[in-house]
């Protein structure tokens, strides 16, 4: 069942069910609706929004697929100074010598995604 799939996922993603309103967009009320169950037949752009907030793809709530941990298709070869510069152009400031996870390259990676599909509509 595709809900307990998207509960496996968000126990990987260790976010909290705040944490995936706040990132997703998507209003509180209709995350825990979605996650309690309530919401039998939820709209896909919802289920999109939470699902790569938590770093993953649609695709990864088919039950047959183990979840990716791969960066999702950007279209091309985004290297990570492309994520940094964008970044300190929102006013995030990233120490010289840090890295960023693999956890928030995928984030990263997923809200790109996102915000190129928002515009591509």
């Amino acid at each position: 069942m595709w809900l307990d799939k998207l509960k496996s996922l968000k126990r990987q993603s260790g976010k909290t069910i705040d944490q995936i309103s706040a990132e997703s967009g998507i209003s509180k009320g209709t995350v825990n609706k979605i996650f309690a169950g309530q919401t039998k037949d939820p709209q896909y752009t919802t289920l999109k929004a939470i699902v790569n907030c938590l770093g993953f793809t649609v695709d990864d709530l088919d039950e047959n697929d183990p979840p990716s941990q791969d960066v999702p298709d950007l279209g091309g070869s985004v290297e990570m100074e492309t994520f940094v510069n964008i970044l300190k152009l929102c006013g995030i400031k990233i120490p010289e010598n840090s890295d960023i996870s693999d956890g928030d390259y995928r984030f990263l990676s997923a809200m790109m995604s996102a915000v190129r599909d928002w515009f591509n509509k």
